[in-house]
């Protein structure tokens, strides 16, 4: 799990200063994966307070043969 500042701050280029707008990103932690195996996933996304919500973004369909909604990539 990285924060989205630590995302920022893998993609900086050493030898170059820090701009100080990367400081006031939030520390937030953000699941991330860098390969999705072939075939259908489920997902969701959960606040930092526990709530649960779905992305428009992406289809949103039944999980298997249960009443419980999630976003799936193919």
């Amino acid at each position: 799990m990285k924060t989205k500042r630590e995302l920022v701050f893998e993609k900086l280029n050493p030898d170059e200063p820090i701009p100080k707008a990367t400081f006031v990103l939030d520390n937030m932690v953000q699941l991330y994966s860098n390969y999705v195996a072939p075939g259908a996933h489920f997902f969701y996304f959960v606040k930092q307070n526990g709530t649960i919500f779905l992305s428009p973004k992406y289809d949103v369909v039944r999980f298997k043969t249960t009443n419980v909604f999630l976003n799936r990539i193919v």
